[in-house]
């Protein structure tokens, strides 16, 4: 089953724009936003195909690892995230992000200081 998939305001006004500015040397965007709309597309398919977060506060949402190119080196982890949580016909989209694999500094993590009420408000608690 197919869920609606919702995005956080900053996803589209910050995330985006900041992975346009960031990618525009590194990869052809159009060859990363195909690779947004295929993690997109898993997950709104099979949104445990994800792992949960294990550190609260965001230990109620989910991550799903991609890579930003269909062709990455061999051996090279994932190098972006999606942030998200979901029901049985809804997946929401807290942030995506380029990640440091590796690094306990990722990008992600910094969301609770910018959007602590989002993180913690009810949108739909998973147990």
């Amino acid at each position: 089953m197919t869920r609606k998939v919702v995005f956080h305001p900053d996803v589209l006004s910050v995330d985006i724009p900041a992975l346009q500015a960031d990618f525009l040397n590194r990869v052809v965007w159009d060859e990363l936003e195909v690779q947004i709309d295929k993690a997109l597309a898993m997950i709104a398919n099979n949104p445990s195909a994800g792992a949960r977060l294990k550190h609260p506060p965001l230990d109620t949402w989910w991550k799903f690892k991609f890579h930003s190119t269909s062709n990455p080196r061999a051996g090279v982890n994932a190098d972006m995230r999606l942030v998200y949580r979901f029901d049985d016909t809804t997946v929401w989209i807290l942030a995506i992000r380029a990640r440091k694999p590796g690094n306990s500094e990722d990008e992600v993590f910094p969301l609770y200081q910018t959007q602590p009420s989002v993180i913690c408000s009810p949108l739909r608690r998973i147990a």
